[in-house]
């Protein structure tokens, strides 16, 4: 299921307001019709950003959906799920000493860190990198953290590891309770590197733990 084609955005580009009328919005405004159903107002909606191997673009689009929804005026918040190489904190120029990790490991709580990132928009970053990442996305304490930020927010994007990279987003999926609060997932492909085995991989395994609708995102 293809939701959309979007063009590659660099961080630098990230950071400036996009035109109205660039291809940029344009696509992203297409993606958000895709996942809201067009309609203004909208349940509480938890997103699952992956991709089926590193480097397809994941984490600029969780950022670049956090800052479209904002413009919605959604109350937004980005995750961080990536404790092996964070890099949403970079997207938002955030300090990453603490953040889910530690949550996770009971050495902070969640109001202490969320960081402010623009109008409508709140991250979590990765935080420490902790020694059992998996484990920890897993646990008891990631279901109640994805609980929390739903009850919060109107939009929860999370960011998380490529999905036949290493274990981490398995685990999430495996846990029935985080899974059950994800309402949908997008896969994050660039075309230029689409191959049919690692996609069908990947989405074998959602549907294996997972009953949220999923979508593939090209990136161009």
């Amino acid at each position: 299921n293809i939701m959309g084609s979007i063009p590659r955005a660099t961080k630098e580009a990230l950071r400036m307001p996009p035109a109205a009328n660039s291809s940029v919005a344009e696509a992203f405004r297409s993606l958000l019709t895709s996942l809201t159903g067009g309609s203004k107002q909208q349940p509480t909606r938890v997103l699952l950003i992956t991709s089926a191997e590193p480097q397809q673009g994941k984490t600029t689009t969780t950022a670049s959906l956090a800052k479209a929804l904002a413009e919605r005026g959604m109350n937004v918040v980005a995750v961080d799920c990536d404790m092996r190489r964070p890099k949403l904190h970079e997207y938002f120029e955030l300090p990453n000493e603490s953040g889910l990790a530690n949550i996770l490991e009971n050495q902070s709580d969640l109001k202490a860190e969320l960081r402010h990132a623009g109008d409508c928009i709140s991250v979590l970053t990765s935080g420490t990198q902790p020694a059992n990442p998996s484990q920890l996305l897993g646990s008891p304490n990631m279901a109640k953290v994805v609980n929390e930020l739903r009850q919060q927010f109107d939009f929860v994007l999370l960011d998380t590891p490529a999905l036949l990279a290493v274990s981490d987003t398995p685990a999430i999926l495996q846990n029935v309770e985080i899974a059950n609060n994800v309402d949908a997932f997008l896969v994050v492909v660039r075309q230029a590197h689409a191959q049919r085995g690692p996609l069908q991989a990947a989405s074998k395994l959602i549907k294996k733990f997972a009953d949220g609708s999923a979508g593939i995102l090209l990136v161009e």
